[in-house]
């Protein structure tokens, strides 16, 4: 069985990577007190600090200020009612994606991509939290992102952003993306039991954790766990086809998940 690699910001078959990059970005930018402050679910690997995480009674390192989420206009960045974790966040990731904020690694994973103009001083992100938090009216650095990220938002949706639509739609599509990043977790802990027992078994852990009695095969073997994959995996094709039914995934890409979670275990 192959293994695939993680080319779509709306799928996962790893969900340690996604608490990997959370664990990152708290280190990294947002060192918050409470975890639940970045939003990582298991089916992207792009977390989404909250706005509790940018909160004046937050620690915001330098990084924290070379990421999109501060300057971007409320319309995108609020929660609205009826938002769970997941379609929030697939949602600001997917309008981030849309202005074209979302790069690849060198392995080809998505990652948020290089802000122009961002701070690069610790005094300077010190500058744009005082603008975030309002005890100064303006600063250059901060208003010009600002305004740059507003105009990306004009470009992508010309009669502003459609909330009510977006909401909708991931409302809808979140659900869709977690069971089909279980059953792609599912494979990929399958494809490396014989190579790399102890990291499949990893993995698997994991997935008891953060997809709680979702993943629920009756024994925790290569049988039971093939078991329960083999009745999920049509979940990861529905997945595929309504993320490219939206423009969110290429054809191509979708043909290639899908022949890969079909082959045949050994």
């Amino acid at each position: 069985m192959r293994i695939l690699d993680i080319t779509s910001p709306y799928w996962l078959d790893d969900p340690r990577v996604a608490d990997g990059r959370a664990h990152s970005l708290m280190e990294l930018a947002c060192p918050a007190r409470d975890a639940s402050a970045i939003l990582a679910a298991p089916c992207s690997c792009m977390p989404v600090p909250t706005a509790r995480a940018y909160g004046a009674d937050s620690k915001r390192l330098l990084g924290a200020f070379l990421l999109p989420f501060p300057y971007l206009p409320h319309e995108v960045s609020a929660r609205y009612v009826g938002e769970t974790d997941a379609s929030w966040q697939l949602r600001v990731v997917s309008a981030l994606d849309a202005m074209g904020l979302v790069d690849a690694d060198g392995d080809g994973m998505p990652e948020w991509g290089r802000l122009e103009g961002a701070p690069n001083s610790p005094e300077q992100a010190q500058a744009c939290a005082d603008r975030l938090d309002g005890a100064v009216d303006s600063d250059p650095v901060f208003d010009a992102l600002a305004a740059s990220l507003a105009d990306a938002v004009a470009k992508v949706w010309p009669g502003g952003y459609p909330v009510d639509d977006e909401v909708y739609v991931w409302q809808n599509l979140a659900p869709i993306c977690l069971v089909g990043s279980a059953a792609l977790s599912a494979h990929r802990a399958l494809a490396a039991a014989p190579v790399d027992p102890a990291g499949s078994v990893d993995l698997l852990k994991a997935m008891r954790q953060s997809f709680g009695p979702y993943f629920a095969p009756e024994e925790m073997t290569p049988v039971g766990v093939g078991a329960w994959y083999d009745k999920h995996v049509g979940d990861a094709a529905v997945m595929m086809d309504a993320l490219v039914s939206l423009g969110l995934e290429s054809q191509e890409s979708a043909d290639l998940v899908k022949e890969v979670a079909n082959e045949p275990r050994a």
